[in-house]
């Protein structure tokens, strides 16, 4: 049955996602739940998958999904890419090396991730002694009036401390 989404968008769930118990135990020990039920409308989904448009992912990008499908941005990253029309290549599970290399292999320009992808990526591509200890992510670095980096306004921003920490305390 085709349904038109156009103005009205409906209100009733499209799509259920159900993680089994291990899955949930296994990344979420603290959580007593056995069953993780995330509904989502066409209107959520839409909205969802439009989202990831100020993130800078548009049609021209190659974008490289490492997230799982049952995580909400692996899911709504495939979507965003359907619905502009970008390339995707989906990585089976996240290793940091095969993600490395489907950006080498597939020139990827978009990467979507957890702070700890990005921080085992920076661990598989530095020394050591190089790896930052904490990693913090800013929408966009302010600028002047000019165009140059508002460095002031940078130092503001990091202080006030939202970062992750790369390595295990």
């Amino acid at each position: 049955m085709r349904r038109d989404y156009d103005d009205g968008l409906s209100n009733t769930p499209e799509l259920l996602l159900l993680p089994g118990r291990q899955q949930s135990r296994r990344h979420r020990p603290h959580c007593r739940t056995q069953h993780l039920q995330v509904t989502h409308t066409a209107a959520t989904l839409v909205a969802s998958a439009q989202a990831l448009g100020a993130l800078g992912l548009e049609r021209a990008q190659i974008a490289i999904n490492t997230v799982p499908m049952v995580h909400a941005s692996g899911l709504f990253c495939l979507l965003s890419c359907l619905r502009r029309g970008a390339i995707q290549s989906l990585v089976e599970r996240f290793d940091a090396d095969a993600v490395l290399d489907a950006i080498e292999r597939y020139y990827g320009t978009w990467l979507i991730g957890l702070p700890f992808m990005f921080a085992e990526l920076l661990k598989c591509q530095l020394a050591d002694y190089k790896v930052p200890e904490r990693l913090q992510s800013i929408a966009e670095i302010p600028r002047n009036a000019i165009g140059k980096i508002d460095r002031r306004s940078l130092v503001s921003m990091l202080s006030a401390d939202t970062s992750q920490p790369v390595r295990a305390a």
